[in-house]
């Protein structure tokens, strides 16, 4: 398994507070922001994280997959924190986005992020094992 940077292909409304991403062969669903406008934009760079893998519970509270009160991620699984293919308003999600942010002054190149630490990141990188991301195996 791979979680790669990649771009957004399109991007297309499914009712009134969702959308279709296309990120290579695959499809995934987005809420849309509060203000009704797409989370996600064509050519964006992003991270697909692919069905199948398992979640560091940092990362899921980094990118607001945590709930709280129930101490475990918003996804499948006991924990909530594996990526499974899911069903909204009718169509079958499978896989996840995350941002890549761009560069900063302290930070001259695209990059993801992990709590302190960060990475540069290009087209086509690998970052499953920045993100400490392993495979679910049964």
């Amino acid at each position: 398994m791979e979680v790669l940077v990649t771009t957004v292909g399109a991007v297309r409304d499914h009712g009134d507070t969702l959308t279709i991403v296309t990120v290579g062969e695959h499809e995934v669903v987005a809420n849309k922001k509060e203000d009704g406008t797409p989370r996600w934009t064509a050519g964006e760079l992003v991270v697909y994280v692919p069905e199948g893998a398992i979640i560091p519970d940092d990362v899921l509270k980094e990118r607001g997959y945590w709930d709280e009160v129930k101490g475990k991620g918003l996804l499948e699984g006991k924990r909530g924190n594996r990526v499974k293919m899911r069903r909204f308003a009718g169509f079958e999600s499978r896989g996840l986005l995350f941002k890549v942010l761009p560069s900063v002054d302290a930070i001259p190149e695209n990059h993801i992020q992990r709590g302190c630490d960060y990475q540069g990141v290009n087209l086509g990188d690998n970052v499953m094992e920045f993100l400490g991301i392993t495979e679910h195996t049964v």
